[in-house]
């Protein structure tokens, strides 16, 4: 995952025509223990993370937005959606039914004598510990002759705009012409 990460920041860097914006990095943990210690986790997942692309790339502090969920209920729902225990239905209600302070995990605990928790615990409850990283980048105009090449190395870093300008360059008409516009 690193190394995904590492490979999105530095295409951006390396690339002379776009620039980091902002990197938002959301900590989540699991909804098992306490509230207060999920929230830590949490909070301390994104902040380390946060310090790692700082040091590593020296992104300004100011640049990068750090939030976490402590308990992340909504991606054990999709996980109970999308793998459908036989439990799945019974967890659901229970989740629906009581709030976070309010005994749902107390709930999913006795429910069928506490398997399905134990299941949770062991195939869902690790992949709701993580951070999502979003990378937001600026692209920065380019001339005409920039514009000309990047047409057909990289036209995801063109605007409609830019792309337009190439166009006009050639007989409207021609191959070249129609080229552009097929881009």
């Amino acid at each position: 995952e690193l190394a995904a990460i590492r490979a999105t920041i530095d295409s951006v860097r390396q690339n002379p025509y776009a620039s980091i914006a902002e990197v938002s990095i959301k900590g989540y943990a699991s909804p098992e223990g306490s509230y207060a210690n999920n929230e830590r986790l949490a909070k301390a997942r994104s902040g380390l993370f946060a310090r790692y692309l700082r040091d590593a790339y020296n992104i300004p502090r100011s640049s990068i937005e750090v939030s976490s969920e402590a308990e992340d209920w909504e991606g054990l729902v999709d996980l109970l959606q999308t793998y459908r225990p036989a439990y799945t239905d019974a967890a659901l209600d229970i989740i629906r039914r009581y709030g976070i302070f309010n005994g749902r995990e107390k709930h999913l605990m006795d429910l069928q004598g506490g398997a399905p928790y134990k299941d949770m615990l062991r195939r869902f409850f690790p992949k709701l510990r993580r951070i999502e990283v979003v990378v937001q980048y600026d692209v920065r105009e380019v001339n005409g002759a920039e514009a000309s090449e990047l047409i057909y190395t990289h036209p995801d870093l063109l605007s409609l705009d830019e792309m337009y300008a190439v166009a006009r360059y050639y007989r409207p008409g021609s191959d070249q012409y129609r080229e552009v516009y097929e881009v």
